[in-house]
């Protein structure tokens, strides 16, 4: 009798043991997702940092260039 119930305390406590991992697993699971989802983003937000970067430098240059046109034209009206 001692050794039975030994054995049923035993088996219970692997059963809880597996649900443990059961759940440790599907936490892990999850927790891979959402780092690769946060990965996406990270990578989706440089990638649109980047072409801000360069839509803003092109927009500098025309106004850089603008600028100069803007000189030629007050020195040609100024002769």
């Amino acid at each position: 009798p001692q050794q039975l119930e030994r054995t049923v305390l035993v088996a219970s406590a692997v059963g809880r043991i597996q649900d443990v991992t059961g759940m440790i697993t599907a936490a892990t699971e999850e927790q891979s997702v959402t780092t690769a989802e946060i990965a996406k983003n990270l990578t989706d937000a440089a990638r649109n940092t980047s072409s801000i970067a360069e839509s803003i430098a092109k927009v500098a240059s025309t106004a850089q260039d603008t600028a100069g046109g803007a000189a030629e034209t007050e020195r040609a009206a100024e002769r």
